[in-house]
């Protein structure tokens, strides 16, 4: 599933288009966080930990990342126990119905 694509800008930096598409999945979700937490492990795990100037903005964006994956979550959450409350609905009404 490709959801941006890149295009260069007229100085030269690429920027990113967004094209809709399918929301993320839970394991889409998990695989991302999981890139993310490996970089930041084998940033933080070396023998010896050097500060570089991009620290900060790394950090900001994975902040952002990380609010982004939550709101995301909850979404899919809710949806999951909106269809869980539908599916005990239906099931509720069939046993009534046999009874």
């Amino acid at each position: 599933m490709k959801t941006t694509t890149r295009t260069r800008t007229p100085t030269g930096t690429f920027k990113a288009e967004r094209t809709p598409g399918e929301a993320l999945t839970r394991e889409e979700l998990a695989r991302m966080t999981s890139d993310v937490l490996k970089k930041l492990h084998a940033r933080a795990a070396g023998d010896r930990f050097y500060p570089r100037e991009s620290d900060q903005a790394l950090m900001a964006i994975i902040r952002a990342f990380v609010a982004g994956v939550s709101a995301l979550n909850s979404v899919l959450r809710d949806g999951e126990i909106g269809e869980l409350e539908r599916r005990l609905t239906a099931l509720e009404e069939q046993r009534h119905e046999n009874s």
